[in-house]
């Protein structure tokens, strides 16, 4: 397949220097028109939807393009998912809309399915860190997670390693992990974290080391929220509702949300209530 690259001086082919600096699609009619840049770079997949989301971030086309993106926690806009039903995390009190919508797509929003929290121990000093929530799509998941409704029934749905292993492998079945923090913290600390599980899965791989540079020179502010969303194998991360970049590999995505829904999650209580809340979907 043929690649090509959006600038700021426009369409160019793949022997652009630095693409870091540009936006990477498999399509180039669909944005032949284009020119701006972006310190993104999307991965061949879902095109259109990261496109949106991407000159969202930057502002229309045919303003004065720039090299690169401000620093994520720098940015004001703040575009959170659609509500419907709030939750709140009991333990930080930080409160989840009801429903995400991916690229400001009103329709097949995925439902808040589970919250919970993640707690660790510093010094001897048990340590809430952020509130956790995951979004599922209802219609794909009642399909392809309706095998298991006779577990849902018998209240043991939390115990079934096969249904958490769906969840966790379904590439057609929209799913967000969003972080909503609950003390500041350095961009640094949530990338040390998460790589600890991600790299023994995924090494030293470009996808890898791209999803890594997000949380470059990064301060994250109490209240303050961060998604990743899984559609067909990309990884779309979002901070605030403005998107970072789209990452196309079905790894990073089942690596990812293995972290909280694996045999060693972060938050069991996470896990647990995802599980409660599949049961009511299957219900």
């Amino acid at each position: 397949m043929t690649l090509f690259f959006i600038t700021k001086k426009g369409l160019t082919c793949p022997s652009i220097a630095n693409q870091r600096d540009s936006v990477q699609f498999s399509n180039p009619l669909r944005c032949s028109s284009l020119s701006f840049a972006s310190i993104s770079l999307c991965q061949t997949g879902i095109v259109e939807g990261c496109l949106r989301s991407l000159q969202a971030s930057i502002g229309q086309a045919g303003q004065t393009p720039r090299t690169s993106l401000p620093p994520f926690a720098s940015l004001s806009f703040n575009a959170s998912p659609a509500s419907t039903k709030s939750m709140t995390e009991p333990k930080t009190g930080l409160a989840f809309d009801g429903e995400f919508c991916l690229n400001d797509a009103k329709k097949n929003c995925a439902k808040l399915t589970g919250v919970g929290c993640r707690i660790k121990s510093l010094a001897g000093i048990k340590v809430k860190v952020y509130a956790a929530g995951i979004y599922l799509d209802n219609k794909v998941a009642k399909v392809e997670l309706g095998k298991y409704s006779s577990l849902a029934k018998a209240d043991k749905l939390k115990e079934s390693v096969e249904m958490f292993e769906d969840v966790i492998n379904s590439a057609a079945m929209q799913k967000t992990l969003q972080l909503v923090f609950a003390r500041n913290l350095k961009g640094a600390s949530v990338r040390d974290a998460l790589s600890e599980r991600l790299k023994p899965k995924l090494g030293g791989s470009t996808e890898y080391k791209d999803f890594q540079s997000y949380f470059d020179g990064v301060q994250l502010k109490k209240g303050q929220n961060l998604s990743f969303s899984s559609v067909n194998g990309v990884l779309t991360t979002q901070f605030e509702g403005k998107t970072l970049g789209c990452i196309n590999s079905p790894a990073l995505c089942e690596a990812l949300f293995d972290i909280y829904l694996g045999s060693n999650p972060v938050s069991k209580e996470l896990k647990e209530n995802l599980a409660l809340g599949v049961a009511q979907i299957l219900a």
